[in-house]
C-alpha cells in the first residue's frame, strides 16, 4: 500500500491506498477542486477548516458521522466514514454526496491510523 505523497493527499488518492470504497462529490463543490489535496485532517467537525479531510470517529459518548454533513458546510473536502453507516445510510450520509465525497472504511480509526502510517513512509 503505496502511494507518491503527492497523489496521496487527494480524496481519490487516499482512498486507493487504503483500499476504500469511493464515493466522489456530486454537487456543486464537485469539479476542479474536488481533487485539490487535502489542507488539514480533523476528527471534530468544529475545527475544519476549508479543503480538510474529516474523519468520523465513533466513540463510546458520541458518533463522528452525525456532524459529516457540518464538517462538509465548514468546506471540508472528503470525510473518511465506516462502511456499515454508509450502508445503512446512516445520519443521511448519502445525502451529503452534493457537498463532498466519502472514503468509506471498514474502521474509522483504524483507516486515520493506516492512513498516517503510509504518508510518513512516503
Amino acid at each position: 500500500m503505496t502511494a507518491d505523497r503527492e497523489g496521496f493527499l487527494k480524496p481519490s488518492g487516499l482512498a486507493r491506498s487504503l483500499n476504500a470504497d469511493f464515493l466522489c462529490c456530486s454537487g456543486p463543490a464537485h469539479g476542479p477542486r474536488a481533487e485539490e489535496s487535502f489542507s488539514s485532517v480533523s476528527i471534530d467537525s468544529r475545527s475544519v477548516g476549508e479543503g480538510a479531510l474529516f474523519v468520523a470517529l465513533k466513540g463510546s459518548a458520541d458518533d463522528g458521522h452525525k456532524y459529516v454533513a457540518s464538517a462538509f458546510e465548514k468546506g471540508a473536502r472528503a470525510a473518511l466514514v465506516c462502511r456499515a453507516s454508509l450502508d445503512k445510510n446512516e445520519y443521511g450520509l448519502r445525502d451529503s454526496l452534493d457537498k463532498g465525497s466519502l472514503i468509506a472504511v471498514d474502521d474509522t480509526l483504524r483507516g486515520l491510523q493506516d492512513a498516517a502510517r503510509i504518508y510518513l513512509e512516503q
